[in-house]
């Protein structure tokens, strides 16, 4: 069956099973790769066999694990009788900034910079700001280089914990930086209970963020194992093989973490596209929402549960705030949000990102949030309104004044019209008479008239002092090996 954006029913039952088996055979006959020979020799006395140096498990038993998966994924939506959907007029489209660039794009020069402590605060307020204004979740916007990269992580809690309204979550981004995010949530009365596992594609298992789970599982209740499969590169370049690969890869990944620990593991599957001629993974490409509503409904069908996943990435591999970028942003955001079910929550993440995620761009952020109302506008749709009885009234006023003066444009233009703050509407002559600046040119001076406003401090003194001290010891202990 041919996929398109928004399919929902390319997974029949005979399908799933197909590739269920699939994964099976793979966990049964090939496994898992562990870079580590001790968890080898754990695993082996768990129910585990090594078959040409990788981790097998059989195949029955990694049926039952999922089973037992899906049996409590679906008692917790009983018990919650939550359908997915939100109440009647209370659909949310929300923005996300990803906090992994280390460089941003200088509004002024347009020079690509990397980021310090100090531009990093001048652009997590600038983000607060922006936020507030557009109504879409702030986030810090990258990690400071001016740190160990053990500390990044750290470094970029603390600037979010102090500069955005209602603070920012723990990433953490290897065992050292864990230690101290646990330690700066319980200053702020926080919890932490819930790290992820990175998968190496294919079928390998043993980075940081796995050690790093079994040093601090006393802390946790669950553990997120995912991966990044290129499709066609660390896959098979076929739908259902690439999913059978990597449905066999997190399932057995999560049995391992919950053998290991006891923790309640949750598994999804994606595969993102992979352009074979720039030898490179790319996001801002027609094959990132085939493959998005490809794996949501594979995942959907998997977990017997509804809608389109909720996030849509809108990604570009642009340098700069140009048209490229624009084209793909608007393109990605359209197109998500035409093929999500009308009731669905949706979050466009990258908002700002520029080189698909490698920059951030302050007046991409300024265009990404008009793009953000333009597609809330489309959202919200014009209803089919009753005839007033004074309608012939309003008819021959409008004949003799225009109606463009008349009452019900006077009060309900701006509701039934989109009006940007940044994409003109100007006709040809005065744009001549501006001397029709473009697009770029705009969005950079909207943005450095907002970065000329001073950071304004979102946590109390006294806490943000305490992460401070934090954040000194952390660096000061970067590179040691300290107990957890």
């Amino acid at each position: 069956m041919k996929c398109l954006p928004g399919c929902s029913d390319a997974f029949t039952p005979e399908t799933l099973e197909m590739i269920k088996n699939a994964a099976f055979d793979i966990i049964g006959k090939i496994g898992m790769r562990a870079t580590d020979k001790t968890l080898c020799r754990t695993l082996l006395g768990n129910g585990f066999s090594l078959r040409d140096g990788r981790l097998t498990y059989p195949e029955a038993e990694a049926a039952s694990f999922l089973a037992a998966l899906i049996a409590r994924e679906e008692s917790k939506r009983d018990e919650k009788n939550d359908d997915g959907k939100p109440p009647e007029g209370r659909r949310v489209l929300d923005g996300w900034i990803n906090n992994y660039p280390h460089s941003f794009c200088d509004p002024e020069t347009g020079k690509i910079m990397p980021y310090t402590m100090d531009s990093l605060t001048e652009m997590t307020a600038f983000c607060n700001r922006v936020c507030k204004k557009y109504n879409f979740t702030p986030n810090v916007p990258g990690c400071p280089k001016d740190v160990p990269p053990a500390c990044e992580a750290v470094a970029r809690f603390v600037v979010g914990s102090k500069y955005l309204d209602g603070g920012t979550y723990p990433e953490p981004m290897c065992r050292h930086s864990t230690k101290y995010l646990f330690e700066m949530c319980d200053v702020l009365g926080r919890r932490m209970s819930s790290l992820p596992v990175y998968l190496s594609t294919p079928l390998t298992i043993g980075d940081e963020s796995f050690f790093n789970v079994l040093e601090y599982q006393n802390r946790l209740e669950s553990v997120h194992i995912g991966s990044m499969p290129s499709f066609g590169a660390s896959t098979p370049l076929s739908v259902s093989g690439g999913i059978a690969l990597i449905l066999a890869e997190v399932l057995m990944g999560a049995i391992i973490v919950n053998r290991l620990t006891g923790l309640e593991t949750h598994i999804g599957v994606s595969l993102l596209p992979f352009d074979f001629k720039d030898v490179n993974l790319v996001f801002g490409t027609p094959e990132m929402p085939l493959l998005h509503s490809i794996c949501n409904g594979f995942n959907n069908a998997l977990f017997n549960r509804a809608g389109n996943g909720g996030g849509v990435e809108i990604h570009t591999h642009a340098l700069r705030p140009d048209s490229q970028a624009a084209a793909e942003k608007a393109m990605a955001m359209t197109v998500g949000y035409m093929t999500h079910v009308e009731w669905e929550p949706i979050s466009f993440r990258g908002m700002g990102a520029l080189a698909m995620d490698e920059v951030f761009s302050p007046a991409q952020l300024l265009v990404d949030a008009e793009l953000l109302n333009y597609i809330r506008r489309l959202d919200a749709g014009y209803e089919v309104d009753r005839i007033p009885n004074d309608f012939l009234d309003e008819i021959r006023d409008g004949i003799e004044y225009g109606f463009i003066s008349s009452q019900r444009t006077a009060s309900r233009h701006r509701q039934l019209m989109y009006h940007s703050d940044l994409f003109t509407r100007a006709n040809f002559g005065k744009q001549m008479q501006a001397g029709f600046p473009g697009l770029e040119t705009r969005a950079a001076a909207a943005a450095m008239s907002e970065l000329a406003r001073e950071p304004e401090m979102a946590l109390a003194p006294d806490a943000a002092r305490a992460l401070d001290r934090l954040l000194e010891e952390s660096v000061k202990n970067a590179g040691k090996r300290i107990k957890p």
